[in-house]
């Protein structure tokens, strides 16, 4: 958990100053930086990092670009802190990464979201709740849900869809009680550095 805790603290705080949104200039870097953390980390994965605004998708495509980039990141960052690629209990962390990369390469505004699955919120699927986060990203005028580690509840380990046509209900919970979950989190990180 430690390990993880620093490489999601590196990929949200290091990875996306490189990525400008005016070129390909993280190739370089990224390659530098991410050689001694992700020795199996593809080239094709690196090009898929270099998310430019130049490109012709819309704004919902390029959301779902930058969200699988995320999930990509994300499932090396488990690899190689854990050994293993299963998201179980590591939804808070996935989700931090994905709110900045969110934030810094697409249009939409990120909201962490969250809930205990009990009686404040959560994610509900075939009426059983489940304690989870996910983002809620505002893009021209729709809201919708992101998850990259709904895989641990049967879902695709990507879900991007309009808040009214989510494969399972996602119930936002206190939102104060979800920011400090948050900002906890990442004080620990930022302690760990």
């Amino acid at each position: 958990q430690c390990h993880l805790r620093r490489l999601t603290f590196e990929l949200a705080g290091v990875v996306s100053p490189w990525i400008h949104p005016w070129g390909n200039s993280v190739i370089g870097p990224w390659r530098q930086w991410s050689a001694g953390l992700f020795p199996t980390i593809t080239d094709s994965l690196i090009e898929h990092l270099a998310l430019t605004y130049n490109s012709s998708d819309p704004a919902s495509s390029l959301l779902l670009e930058v969200v699988t980039s995320a999930r990509k990141v994300f499932e090396t960052s488990l690899q190689a802190s854990l050994g293993h690629q299963r998201t179980n209990g590591s939804c808070l962390y996935g989700v931090i990464l994905c709110e900045c990369l969110i934030r810094r390469f697409t249009d939409g505004q990120p909201a962490i979201r969250g809930g205990d699955g009990v009686a404040d919120g959560g994610l509900f699927k075939n009426g059983v709740g489940y304690g989870h986060y996910w983002i809620e990203v505002a893009l021209h005028g729709e809201t919708l849900i992101v998850d990259i580690t709904g895989d641990q509840f049967g879902l695709d380990p990507v879900v991007v869809a309009q808040i009214e046509n989510t494969p399972a209900e996602y119930r936002p919970g206190c939102q104060v009680r979800v920011d400090a979950h948050v900002r906890q989190l990442q004080d620990e990180i930022q302690a760990e550095s």
